[in-house]
């Protein structure tokens, strides 16, 4: 059963031990006024947008890929994809030869299972994401104590803005400023999980190459320059897209990052694709082996003889497909947020002082709130919200759009 301790003010909380109140009705926390402030760049100042914001700012003046990537940072998984679709809207068919392959590669695993047990014997893993897919985060997320325990000790992010390493090692949490996607709480919860099981987290991203070859490259040699300055323990590579890609691409990057990592070091990288086989807005728009079979966890498919459906595409190709289930929402939230010890948490707002729609930030509490990326973050548009947490002492912040705060610290334990 899960019981939320609601913090009196300080010097009763000296004084006296709250008594635990059961979940299973709403929780009611109390508020008071505080200043809050997100810290972001000059060249994103509003990290986390909301709705109005998008729909009336970020979607006119930056597009639809940046606008999915702010629904993203909400959790809003609808307007996520039916975003992200307006400039991607080509239906997928399905031929013969995809009812055929799917019919060859019949054996369904668990992915996470699959690839722990692959990367055993493996140096380095490779792992993509598509950059509005928080589920993505989280499937990268549940494979690093499994991968730690197998040797990984190095941790690449394409997205982890490099000099952030020894402050995120120090603290052992992201701040919104360590990145530009890892401001998203799902990814927050890459690097705040990586950080607590003790990784070496790095950013390998070459800015201002001028070309997409050049980019490639660099980010390649980021990578092997690092091992070569970390030659003990393996590696996991968290990237976008098609830089999980190995063999010769052609057209203007020729290679992608993962082929020349394998060039530069010698090391035949386990690459994996988690973008082809993902949710769309509308079903037709998905990849034709993801219209043929319905999985409710992420999963591999693997031939007669135990090997993987790969991706191909061109002449590059990864190594393993990830199919990841459509979302299903689970206590109004998305259910591939609860994995490990992570359960939704229904709480009454009425009495925060300000009317929907405002925005809810959920900080472990210790991290610095307003610089830390959140634990979770809802926009709230109604009496009630849910929250997915592990147990825990968290401070809420309620923030409306004019600027007025309040906060209130809780403890939740199971």
């Amino acid at each position: 059963m899960r019981y939320l301790i609601l913090f009196l003010p300080l010097l009763l909380a000296c004084q006296t031990q709250p008594t635990p109140t059961s979940t299973d009705d709403p929780i009611q926390p109390d508020f008071k006024p505080t200043t809050f402030q997100v810290e972001g760049f000059d060249w994103d100042s509003v990290p986390y947008p909301t709705t109005k914001q998008i729909t009336e700012w970020v979607l006119p003046a930056k597009g639809a890929e940046y606008a999915s990537w702010s629904y993203a940072g909400l959790g809003k998984t609808d307007s996520i994809h039916s975003v992200w679709d307006r400039q991607r809207s080509g239906v997928r068919t399905i031929e013969p030869h995809h009812r055929d392959t799917m019919q060859r590669y019949d054996r369904a695993v668990d992915a996470v299972d699959y690839l722990l047990r692959r990367a055993e014997n493996e140096q380095i893993l490779i792992v993509n994401e598509g950059h509005h897919m928080p589920q993505h985060r989280v499937f990268t997320t549940r494979l690093l104590r499994g991968l730690y325990d197998r040797g990984y000790r190095n941790f690449g992010l394409e997205a982890f803005f490099a000099p952030s390493d020894s402050l995120l090692a120090a603290q052992r949490y992201p701040n919104v400023t360590m990145g530009f996607y890892t401001k998203e709480p799902r990814f927050g919860e890459l690097l705040r999980e990586a950080a607590r099981i003790g990784y070496r987290v790095f950013g390998y991203e070459a800015a201002g190459t001028g070309s997409p070859k050049k980019r490639e490259i660099g980010q390649a040699e980021n990578i092997q320059r690092y091992l070569d300055a970390h030659p003990d323990g393996k590696t996991l590579i968290h990237c976008g897209f098609d830089h999980a890609l190995e063999g010769e691409m052609g057209g203007a990057w020729e290679y992608a990052m993962a082929e020349r990592v394998k060039q530069n070091t010698g090391i035949d990288p386990l690459t994996v694709n988690q973008t082809d086989q993902s949710e769309r807005s509308r079903r037709e728009l998905e990849h034709p082996y993801r219209q043929l079979v319905e999985v409710d966890a992420p999963t591999v498919f693997l031939d007669a003889g135990g090997e993987p459906l790969a991706k191909r595409r061109n002449g590059g190709y990864s190594d393993v497909m990830v199919f990841h289930p459509r979302t299903s929402m689970d206590a109004a939230r998305p259910a591939w947020m609860q994995y490990g010890d992570r359960r939704p948490v229904e709480v009454d707002l009425g009495k925060v002082p300000f009317a929907p729609p405002y925005l809810l930030f959920v900080h472990p509490l210790g991290e610095a709130v307003g610089e830390a990326v959140p634990y979770d973050l809802q926009e709230v548009d109604g009496p009630a919200t849910t929250l997915v947490l592990a147990p825990g002492t968290y401070r809420l912040v309620a923030q409306s759009p004019t600027g007025e705060a309040v906060e209130a610290s809780w403890k939740l334990e199971w």
